[in-house]
């Protein structure tokens, strides 16, 4: 992964500190690094007040640090993609799965890696006016890299929820642990998006 992206701190009400002037809602980039020794996981915090930290968008004067080049979240991790899917006018899960191949989850990694490159790049003038859409179905999306195949131990990790079959391209940076429901606030997702969907679309009741 060439771009290394982690996620933590503050997201203020106007905007991504490091993009430019968004909503966040209460949402937020939830990627995250965890220490081994001492694996602490944010709490989910209030919606004005939200937190993260990014290589490639970070202002010059700013709170944000960029993380060492040597610091790989798909390098010599145990990767997952979890998937939860939620009705949303009743907010219950409908269903849920996992997907384990190591080089499918890497593709889906990198990907948003390179989506989240682009919103940054675009902000603040691409911001997501759609964000408070509403759809039959919520995906939600757990990017997870663990240090061993016990999956004890979170390295890092990346919550998104998206409404499936709007755009594909809108969705929610989540507090790791917190809800999913709230408003889309990104946007520039639509090929990892595409990526989680073509499995998403299985578990979809039919009309």
């Amino acid at each position: 992964m060439k771009r290394i992206i982690f996620v933590f701190g503050l997201l203020c009400v106007l905007g991504f500190c490091g993009c430019g002037s968004v909503d966040p809602g209460q949402s937020t980039p939830s990627i995250h690094e965890e220490s081994k020794e001492d694996v602490s996981v944010p709490t989910e915090s209030s919606q004005a007040e939200e937190s993260f930290e990014v290589s490639s968008c970070a202002p010059e004067e700013s709170d944000i640090s960029v993380p060492e080049e040597s610091t790989d979240p798909t390098g010599e991790h145990v990767l997952e993609v979890k998937v939860e899917i939620y009705e949303e006018s009743t907010q219950e899960l409908l269903t849920a799965f996992a997907l384990t191949d190591q080089n499918v989850c890497k593709e889906i990694f990198e990907t948003f890696d390179k989506c989240f490159a682009e919103l940054c790049e675009k902000y603040p003038r691409d911001a997501a006016p759609d964000k408070d859409v509403k759809t039959d179905y919520r995906v939600v999306i757990y990017l997870n890299t663990y240090y061993d195949a016990d999956k004890e131990d979170l390295a890092y990790y990346i919550d998104i929820s998206y409404p499936f079959g709007y755009t594909n391209d809108i969705y929610r940076l989540m507090h790791h642990g917190g809800s999913p429901f709230g408003d889309y606030v990104a946007r520039c997702g639509k090929p990892f998006i595409d990526m989680v969907d073509q499995y998403v679309k299985q578990y979809i009741p039919a009309e």
